[in-house]
C-alpha cells in the first residue's frame, strides 16, 4: 500500500479500488518526517576548519588600576 501525498490519502486509495483495513490503519504514523528538520538546520561546511588560537592576554595593565 502505497498512499499519495495529503490529508485524504488513505480516501483517495479507497476510491480507487483499495481495500483498507484496520490492521493497515494501525501501522501508519502520523509523525510527519518529509521536508522537517527535526533536531534543525546545521551547517555542516565548517566543521574541518580550526579555530585561530586562544590569546588570554587582556593587553591591560592592573598596576596602574589602582
Amino acid at each position: 500500500m502505497v498512499p499519495g501525498s495529503g490529508s485524504g490519502s488513505v480516501r483517495e486509495l479507497i476510491a480507487d479500488g483499495w481495500s483498507i483495513t484496520l490492521e493497515d490503519l494501525a501501522v501508519l504514523s502520523p509523525y510527519l518526517t518529509a521536508r522537517i528538520q527535526r533536531f534543525g538546520v546545521y551547517a555542516t561546511d565548517e566543521i574541518t576548519l580550526t579555530p585561530d588560537a586562544y590569546d588570554a592576554h587582556l593587553g591591560v595593565d592592573l598596576a596602574e588600576a589602582d
